[in-house]
């Protein structure tokens, strides 16, 4: 389990947990109590912190799914020397991926303040990215999906394309194409997701920035629309909940190991039946498998894996 693609993985699970957990109680709170927020010096720092955050996951979450491709691409096009490059996607992409969101995340939080409105001086949430933003957004979206069509659109080819050297049984060909359309159908489903949760979003954000002279976006318009608003949101918590989904139902590995650690949950009287079992298996397996040669006063007339309990049919 400890790939590169694996370590690629594990990090988008971390940037969409994080993205999650960030991401819904200001949701809920907005829907709830619109922009009302903490005032004083805690509220202008916790509000910086969470936009910056917030922002930064997201580009992080982007470019998770294209380093994901990248190394798949290396995989299928180079496997000579794809063991010693997946090194180097691990070791210089991962700190890439989260170093480019943290500088691009960083103007969100300079424009994200804390003000006082109406006569109470309530605290109120106030961020206006500007026109640059949103192009800026909408531009890693266009790109991540170009590399990710083109990526894997190379990989189906290639997958498809393939010949399996030596003479090949109807066995080995029957699963070298039931893995080529799997890899293609997780590969078009991330896509599919990929476009479906990002690019209502960032339309949105776009043409509420087209509204504006000054060319900022301001959030509390989208406010005034609740199912737009929070189908919005919905969409971005979408791509988070679907890409371990697509894993787990496309990579049979992931679906041991999620196995494995419900297992290991359970009570511990249920945890060393478990490991009873799998031990008399083990001790079971030798003798189920071992050779047996029966002679006979002749000449030697069959030879037969015998069973557990040692017992042969008579010849």
């Amino acid at each position: 389990m400890r790939t590169s693609t694996n370590c690629l993985i594990m990090n988008l699970a971390i940037c969409d947990l994080l993205l999650t957990v960030i991401q819904t109680p200001s949701f809920i709170s907005q829907l709830y109590i619109g922009d009302t927020w903490f005032g004083g010096t805690v509220g202008i720092v916790t509000f910086k912190i969470t936009a910056y955050l917030l922002s930064m996951l997201l580009f992080c979450s982007m470019l998770n799914l294209v380093a994901i491709a990248i190394d798949r691409f290396l995989a299928v096009t180079r496997p000579l020397t794809y063991k010693l490059s997946s090194k180097w996607v691990v070791k210089i992409g991962i700190p890439v991926i989260w170093l480019i969101p943290a500088l691009l995340s960083i103007k969100t939080a300079m424009s994200s303040q804390v003000v006082y409105i109406g006569e109470n001086k309530t605290p109120k949430r106030f961020s206006k990215p500007n026109r640059q933003e949103g192009y800026t957004s909408a531009s890693c979206l266009v790109v991540s999906l170009a590399v990710l069509i083109v990526l894997y659109s190379i990989i189906c080819y290639r997958l498809w394309r393939r010949k399996i050297p030596g003479e090949v049984s109807s066995n080995q060909h029957a699963l070298a194409t039931r893995t080529a359309r799997k890899v293609t159908v997780l590969m078009i489903s991330v896509v599919i997701v990929f476009v479906v949760s990002w690019a209502p979003p960032t339309f949105v954000f776009l043409v509420l920035s087209g509204f504006m002279d000054d060319g900022s976006v301001d959030i509390s318009v989208l406010m005034q629309y609740p199912f737009l608003f929070a189908a919005s949101y919905w969409l971005i918590l979408n791509s988070s909940a679907c890409n371990p989904c697509l894993y787990f139902i496309f990579i049979e590995s992931f679906r041991e190991g999620l196995k494995t650690a419900c297992l290991r949950c359970r009570s511990p009287e249920f945890r060393l039946c478990r490991i009873g079992q799998e031990r008399q298996f083990e001790t079971e397996e030798p003798i189920r498998n071992r050779q047996t040669n029966i002679f006979t006063q002749e000449a030697v007339q069959l030879t037969a894996y015998s069973t557990v309990n040692h017992r042969v049919a008579p010849l």
